[in-house]
């Protein structure tokens, strides 16, 4: 080992060169792509093609390099290696692991108040499948673990296979490492080649990035470089240093000095392993200053930093702050039981690349995989503070698992607490002043009605009258003969309720608007009459119907038995499913039926909507309350019910409208309800039309593009296109 370190340390300035070459080229390729993304606007969008090319060719080597990385590492260990670092190496290990998972999660509390998910709203996404923790942790189909991507398996085959393989003896075991360390040589060659073709990766997602998103997402991407930057200079100058100074005869000062020169080449060079031999030599030297003898500090430091280099560095462990930013980003955050997954699968799979682990726990927690772009163009600057936390992790885990199987560790209990009670202050301060700065920096989040002002009437709008509460004509209409008034009249008076959101609402400025809104338009003009909107109550929809004070109701009316004896119904034209709307903080606790089934809740449901049968069944403990209006039913939540019933794309809506509400779609639903339009009984002839017309529509693709606008919230995103040089500068037409 010290002949291989010191043939390796005389190499470093060369890959070190290369290194800062490679920088640069990144620097470039990320600024060309900023430029070319302004430049051509949204025009640049089939760039995105190659980006997305290149984020799949970084994962070519990632399972196969993993599994060989493990083998080899592990197979070459005797057992007297592994037994003396079981022990002591793994609880300092993992007490690493700890300090940079907590910091993690004390990093998701610089995030101001989370901004609104225009760019991912889609409120009919699928309900959360249950996660097989043993299929995800237990390898028992291998070819299937790799085929599917699932890290935390193969890591544990590889774990498994490798001690096993340590403990072998003879000619088999040394032409297998042979094979092995061949294959993981020929992978090695493979990633070298992919680094020739990284400028080009990185430009294509900066261009996309740049050309696509808003400036305000381009903001809260600043907070990313920020967090990230912060809480790696924290952990690279403080914890770590602090925690070798705490456990160690080795002061603060002695430590950052012997290793300066590793950690400014690590960072320059943005690569851990080019700095490895000059970390092992450092280390050796700076345990002989403190009276370890030569032997022992070669002995150990030459088995612990190879080792371990195969496990996850605090540097990847601090690249899981990602997740909680992409939950922000996306307009969310991590609920209790997602930072549990985060600790436990996404440490897993940090055995491997971050190109494969980023992508694996953003789909495992079920949040947006586009975000991995913005992530993979960020790590051309986040990489070397990255590389910077790495060097100091692997110096400080050699020192300190070092002097425990030599001298043992100072555990005094009063110097742990005062250097963890000024690590929380100096993170603490951190965080919140990142907090406030980009609370003042970042525009504020649209709030109440003003979340859904990105949502205004199409074409074809024609002239309405809006009308208050229903009022019956002088003259009760003439049974039968209800479609024959609405063609002499020329208007088509159609009843809402002003709380079915998405259906019917009124937007911040004063206009209904809705699904069903539109749809009225729609009808109106087929009917070639005009419009007269009213509002009408549950309580008294039928009569309001009969009376002739509406001719119809279009306003996301469920279809129910209980409907079907007061009113005639048309057929259906969209369905909903179930689900609940409920305190944010709670959003993990009705995500499972099963969870709750005899939990002594109270839930509300709206009064006439019979949709609390549906799940009553399977929440045998529940009390059901039923109240006059959805906003009645809102209004109630946390202060007289624990959570509502509401059809979840209305639930969405209001959990936009009402930030400290979620919307959940527990794992086992399958109830949903129909909706249709309420007519007056006996009106067969409007029936009909009104049936026709709902097929013809359909079959025109109109209710589809009204769910695509007012349901999965297209309108929501902004239509003109993004400004850019090529377009509001010089005039180009795309």
């Amino acid at each position: 080992m010290p002949g291989l370190a010191a043939r390796h340390t005389r190499a470093a300035p060369a890959p070190a060169a290369n290194g800062s070459r490679v920088f640069g080229q990144l620097l470039w390729a990320v600024g060309l792509g900023i430029l070319a993304g302004l430049f051509f606007g949204e025009a640049i969008g089939p760039v995105r093609f190659v980006g997305d090319g290149f984020i799949k060719l970084l994962q070519v080597t990632v399972l196969p390099y993993l599994l060989g990385s493990i083998l080899s590492g592990l197979g070459r260990r005797s057992r007297s290696d592994a037994g003396r670092l079981a022990v002591r190496g793994g609880l300092v290990l993992a007490a690493f692991w700890a300090v940079a998972l907590l910091v993690v999660a004390a990093s998701s509390f610089a995030y101001p108040r989370r901004p609104s998910a225009d760019w991912f709203f889609s409120p009919d996404a699928a309900a959360a499948s249950r996660i097989d923790w043993l299929s995800l942790y237990i390898p028992s189909n291998l070819f299937s673990s790799l085929a599917n991507n699932v890290l935390p398996a193969v890591v544990l085959f590889g774990l498994l296979t490798g001690s096993a393989l340590s403990a072998m003896e003879g000619p088999q075991k040394a032409t297998l490492l042979a094979a092995i360390d061949g294959f993981n040589e020929a992978m090695s060659r493979v990633a070298r080649l992919l680094v020739r073709v990284t400028p080009i990766g990185i430009f294509a997602i900066a261009a996309t990035t740049a050309g696509v998103m808003r400036p305000e997402q381009l903001a809260r991407l600043q907070l990313w470089f920020v967090v990230y930057a912060g809480i790696a200079c924290i952990t690279s100058f403080w914890l770590l240093p602090g925690l070798v100074a705490m456990l160690t005869p080795i002061p603060y000062r002695s430590f950052v000095g012997c290793f300066r020169n590793a950690l400014l080449t690590a960072f320059a060079a943005g690569d851990l392993f080019i700095v490895l031999p000059l970390i092992t030599e450092q280390a050796r030297e700076l345990l002989k200053a403190h009276d370890i003898s030569s032997d022992e500090a070669d002995a150990t430091v030459g088995v612990v930093i190879p080792l371990l280099f195969n496990f996850p560095h605090t540097g990847k462990i601090l690249s899981l702050a990602f997740v909680p930013f992409a939950a922000w980003f996306s307009g969310g955050s991590l609920s209790l039981a997602q930072w549990g997954t985060l600790s436990s699968a996404g440490l897993m799979a940090l055995f491997g690349s971050l190109s494969g682990a980023i992508p694996f726990v953003l789909d495992l927690l079920r949040l947006p995989a586009d975000l991995f772009g913005l992530f993979s163009m960020s790590s051309a600057l986040n990489g070397r503070f990255g590389s910077l936390v790495a060097a100091v992790h692997t110096a400080a885990l050699a020192i300190v698992i070092a002097v425990a199987l030599t001298r043992g560790l100072r555990l005094h209990l009063r110097r742990l607490l005062w250097f963890g009670a000024a690590s929380a202050v100096i993170v603490a301060l951190f965080v919140g002043g990142t907090r406030a700065f980009f609370s003042f920096v970042l525009p504020a989040p649209a709030a109440g009605s003003a979340a859904l002002e990105g949502f205004k009437m199409r074409p074809p709008f024609t002239p309405t009258v809006l009308k208050g509460a229903a009022q019956a004509p002088a003259v009760r209409p003439a049974a039968g003969r209800r479609l024959e008034e609405i063609t002499s009249r020329g208007v088509l008076r159609v009843g809402y309720l002003p709380d079915s959101v998405p259906y019917a609402f009124f937007s911040a400025a004063g206009d209904l608007i809705g699904y069903d809104i539109e749809m009225a338009n729609v009808l109106a003009r087929d009917l070639n009459v005009s419009l007269e909107f009213v509002e009408i109550t549950r309580e008294h929809a039928a009569a309001a119907l009969d009376s002739g004070a509406c001719d119809m109701i279009m306003c996301g009316f469920v279809i129910s038995a209980t409907r079907a004896r007061e009113i005639q119904l048309s057929r259906a034209y969209e369905q909903e499913r179930l689900g609940f709307l409920v305190p944010d903080y709670a959003r993990s606790r009705y995500a499972s039926l099963e969870a709750i089934q005899n939990e002594h809740l109270r839930i509300g449901v709206p009064a006439i909507d019979d949709i609390a049968p549906l799940i009553r069944q399977q929440l045998s403990g529940a009390t059901f309350i039923r109240f006059r209006s959805i906003d009645a039913v809102v209004d109630a939540i946390s202060k007289t019910i624990d959570a509502a019933v509401l059809p979840i794309d209305r639930a969405f809506y209001f959990s936009r409208i009402n930030p400290e509400l979620s919307a959940v779609l527990p794992i086992e639903t399958t109830s949903s309800v129909m909706l249709g339009y309420g007519l007056p009984t006996g009106e067969l002839g409007l029936r009909n039309v009104v049936d026709a017309w709902i097929e013809v529509k359909r079959g025109q693709g109109e209710f589809a593009s009204a769910h695509a606008y007012w349901i999965r919230g297209e309108g929501l995103r902004p239509r003109q296109p993004r400004w850019s040089i090529a377009r509001n500068l010089l005039g180009w037409q795309r």
